[in-house]
């Protein structure tokens, strides 16, 4: 997902419009959890090869918390870009 945001920043800095954040104020203002990549990575090899967790839903998450608002200002000044953030549109 960081890749796919570094794209979108860096075609907003080329064509100088602002950084906006896409999603709605409860997640630009929520908490939200992430999970390693290795962390997942092992509980999928796990889970294909045990057959204890055959059938069975699980969560993987390893406590990490941010939110949007902040890590959409640490893209921003990464970038350069002075214009960013939540705006409210009207939905029609």
């Amino acid at each position: 997902m960081v890749r796919s945001l570094c794209v979108y920043a860096t075609k907003c800095k080329y064509e100088g419009v602002p950084l906006r954040f896409p999603g709605s104020r409860a997640a630009w203002e929520g908490y939200w959890d992430a999970s390693d990549a290795n962390l997942i990575a092992e509980h999928q090899i796990c889970s294909a090869v045990n057959p204890y967790p055959k059938n069975e839903t699980f969560n993987c998450s390893n406590g990490d918390v941010f939110k949007w608002k902040h890590l959409w200002k640490v893209l921003a000044e990464q970038f350069g870009i002075e214009n960013y953030g939540f705006e409210e549109r009207e939905h029609g």
